[in-house]
């Protein structure tokens, strides 16, 4: 002990405590003025603390709130930056992050169906189809997609697949129709049409209704019709007016004649300049509309 009287000053220090970072999907958590190693960072008690929720707005992430374990925080825990003095315990803290969900949009088509439209979260797999009329699928021939908001590379197939950006994404997709020919040949002493057209050949659409009428000169009379390629079927072969249905590929047709056979009659009523009667077919004519005499 010495002489004089020793004054002793007591030295405290600030106890430290942990603050654990926990790993958040779709953010990243920044805590400043501090070094965080492996997700946690060494705080003195009643340091000033803050720390910003950084959302990945290029994945379509949106920051939620704070989720803080340990001690009670008084802020508003839905603010994405988080300040606090700190409190004399270890803590952790999270960020809830949500995925903002996109439309896939796809523009109704007359000449077909499509599946896949709806909310896809960016970064999640799209996988869209188009589909031909249900009635004659083999009539159509796909087009191709058309797209805004996204790039696709196979926009030729039906199906296609893309991965979902952080926006919405409009499609469209377009079928033709497939065309063909009907090739009708004519028999000599005879006429035709087709679909109420005076004509021999006729482009046609795939899977519409083909109408066929002959017309025999006189003196003929309609036979049968015969489907010289690509065999399609006839509403009837036997009369002169039929229909059938066009496939995708080019038809060829004709048909056959018969002579015309006439039942004839002939009256006994003469008159006196020698005219009587005759009946064709049930039709009553005179002798000399055919140049007929009595002998």
């Amino acid at each position: 002990m010495p002489e004089s009287n020793v004054i002793l000053t007591p030295i405290f220090e600030a106890q430290e405590f942990e603050i654990e970072l926990s790993d958040t999907q779709g953010g990243n958590l920044i805590i400043s003025s501090h070094q965080a190693n492996s997700g946690k960072a060494t705080v003195k008690y009643e340091e000033d603390v803050n720390i910003t929720a950084s959302p990945i707005t290029s994945e379509g992430y949106s920051f939620v709130r704070w989720h803080i374990s340990g001690f009670t925080y008084s802020g508003d825990l839905t603010n994405p930056n988080l300040a606090f003095s700190m409190p004399n315990a270890n803590i952790t803290v999270s960020a809830e992050f949500v995925a903002a969900e996109f439309d896939v949009n796809i523009q109704p088509s007359s000449t077909g169906s499509s599946s896949g439209s709806g909310k896809y979260a960016p970064g999640s797999t799209v996988t869209v189809t188009a589909s031909p009329p249900p009635a004659s699928p083999w009539a159509y021939e796909f087009e191709g997609w058309s797209a805004s908001g996204v790039v696709l590379n196979n926009s030729d197939t039906e199906s296609i697949t893309f991965t979902m950006p952080a926006n919405d994404v409009n499609l469209s997709f377009s079928y033709s129709n497939k065309r063909a020919l009907v090739n009708l040949t004519l028999p000599l002493n005879a006429s035709a049409k087709i679909n109420n057209q005076a004509i021999t050949s006729l482009e046609v659409n795939a899977g519409s209704t083909v109408t066929l009428s002959a017309a025999p000169n006189t003196g003929y009379e309609f036979s049968s019709w015969i489907v010289s390629s690509n065999n399609v079927t006839l509403s009837s072969l036997s009369t002169p007016n039929a229909t059938f249905t066009m496939p995708a590929e080019d038809v060829s047709i004709t048909f056959d004649l018969i002579l015309a056979s006439y039942i004839l009659s002939v009256n006994s009523n003469i008159d006196t300049q020698n005219n009587f009667d005759i009946t064709v077919n049930g039709v009553l004519q005179s002798n000399k509309d055919f140049g007929y005499t009595q002998i």
